[in-house]
């Protein structure tokens, strides 16, 4: 099948899924706008935002570095069937109104293949300004069965090498930010994203999963985090009934200006960094839980038929249930 078919096709599916949820009234919400931070006025209030918001000189400035180099070769979202830009901005009506007109999740952003694929994830932008502001977990391994972490048959002894796969290579990212990672933001990363576990006499009832979502927060306060209060992590998490596991795969920075919830992220390797604008928490967990969602959906995936929760710091928001077929 050629590239454009597939394309066409995943553009299909989900107008398809977004007709579904539309009918089922899940899909709505008020008006919100979202940027790629292609346009330089916007990537420097987001900066002087994070400025504000208590995050370092230095991870401010490196945020932004990373931002113009992921921006700097070519504008990778379709945004042919977006409305027009208002001040670097897009404007939507709805979750629905974006979903429409996207014809590739933004994490699934279609690769070019002249161009550098080495960007951050989610989890290393989030970390990065986290540690920024101070945040950090010094903590954590010292006693990682008590911290709800689902280990390997050698225990605490392998953790760093079972859990590798959450880092970005250490390569890449002296190469990105110019210097390397440091122990303490590596720390940070790994007690955010290692998996829990999901246990209960059943784990497909709600009670196991906020069950979970709470020992995650006590396992991540036992070992040294402090919430932020001037700004909020978000974290997307997956209750795998299947596989009895619970874990986040998506994160991202919130702030409050106005009346407006701002939500700052970067959408996997490929995908863009956004900065998107909401009126409510209900809107903001229902954009963040959509391309969880759409996963979800997938058979061949491993997320397939998981709900997804949705928090704010400490507190869950929202719980979804993707629909598909038994």
């Amino acid at each position: 099948m050629s590239a454009r078919v597939n394309k066409s096709a995943v553009g299909v599916v989900l107008k398809l899924a977004v007709l579904v949820e539309l009918a089922a009234g899940t899909i709505l919400g008020a008006e919100f706008r979202l940027s790629f931070l292609y346009r330089e006025p916007v990537l420097s209030d987001t900066c002087q935002l994070l400025s504000e918001s208590g995050f370092s000189e230095d991870s401010v400035a490196t945020f932004k570095k990373l931002v113009q180099r992921h921006n700097l070769m070519v504008r990778r979202v379709d945004t042919t069937k977006f409305p027009a830009p208002h001040e670097g901005y897009y404007e939507f009506r709805d979750l629905g109104d974006l979903t429409s007109r996207l014809p590739a999740l933004l994490h699934w952003t279609p690769t070019w293949p002249l161009l550098d694929q080495r960007s951050f994830t989610c989890f290393d932008a989030a970390c990065l300004l986290l540690r920024g502001a101070g945040c950090g977990s010094p903590a954590f391994e010292k006693d990682l069965p008590s911290r709800g972490v689902l280990l390997s048959t050698n225990g605490p002894k392998t953790f760093r090498s079972d859990y590798a796969w959450t880092l970005f290579p250490e390569r890449w990212y002296e190469e990105l930010v110019g210097k390397p990672r440091s122990e303490a933001e590596t720390q940070l990363v790994l007690s955010v994203r290692a998996t829990r576990g999901l246990s209960g006499p059943d784990p497909t009832n709600e009670m196991a999963w906020r069950a979970a979502f709470a020992t995650w927060v006590r396992g991540m306060k036992d070992g040294g985090f402090v919430f932020p209060q001037r700004f909020k992590l978000g974290l997307a998490f997956y209750a795998n009934s299947k596989w009895r596991c619970f874990g986040p795969d998506h994160a991202f920075i919130c702030i409050a200006r106005g009346n407006r919830l701002i939500c700052l992220e970067k959408n996997g390797c490929p995908g863009p960094y956004v900065r998107a604008e909401f009126e409510s928490e209900e809107d903001l967990a229902r954009y963040i839980s959509w391309p969880m969602l759409e996963d979800a959906r997938n058979p061949k995936l491993m997320a397939y038929g998981s709900p997804v929760l949705v928090s704010l710091n400490d507190r869950v928001v929202r719980v979804y249930l993707p629909a598909i077929k038994p």
